[in-house]
């Protein structure tokens, strides 16, 4: 189930998030970018702002970028011009096919159950030899920030479970601390899974 109350967040806040940094200066997103060929097809799955999807459209891969916030998506097109559309992850239903899948911090907002649908449908769209970016923050249990947006927490070893379990092997994994839009500083992990 979608939940309205974080993206009611996002739609308010699209212009405050766009001005926090490294979005495409960090490591991860250079190794997913570098996991693929030119015009390979791959999905950003909860664009934000669009800095990243436009990151990977100036390097050659064909994005596609969605986000379930229309301010957000609303914000990353003015912006980039990347064409970002409004999605939400119960309307990915497995159609189409990409060479990768991008899910940075976008996926935490959804509760254990429609997490583990979700990363099923990820794995039917992935080509063989797919690849997926995911990026999570780090803890135990569900709750909402002091500016109302739904979090779910995984630990590492879990997380690797999941995505072993939709036939995904980690090749990479990253891990630190950053400040978010609530202004806490948490501990998190982007891991890459292939097939």
């Amino acid at each position: 189930m979608v939940d309205d109350q974080t993206i009611e967040v996002y739609n308010a806040k699209a212009d405050e998030y766009s001005k926090i940094g490294g979005f495409t200066t960090n490591k991860h997103l250079k190794d997913f970018v570098e996991f693929h060929n030119k015009n390979d097809k791959v999905l950003d799955l909860g664009c934000g702002h669009g800095s990243a999807a436009s990151y990977m459209l100036n390097a050659g891969l064909n994005c596609h970028a969605i986000d379930a916030s229309a301010k957000m998506v609303e914000l990353a097109n003015q912006k980039f011009n990347i064409k970002a559309k409004v999605c939400t992850f119960d309307e990915l239903d497995g159609a189409e096919s990409f060479n990768g899948i991008y899910a940075s911090f976008s996926l935490l907002h959804v509760g254990q159950i429609q997490f583990l649908k979700i990363l099923q449908v990820i794995k039917r769209m992935l080509l063989p030899d797919g690849k997926l970016g995911l990026g999570m923050k780090l803890g135990t249990g569900n709750k909402r920030d002091s500016i109302g947006r739904f979090y779910a927490y995984y630990t590492e070893d879990e997380l690797t479970k999941y995505l072993e379990g939709i036939g995904l092997a980690v090749v990479r994994r990253y891990s630190g601390t950053s400040k978010g839009l609530a202004g806490d500083v948490e501990p998190w992990v982007f891991l890459i899974g292939k097939s």
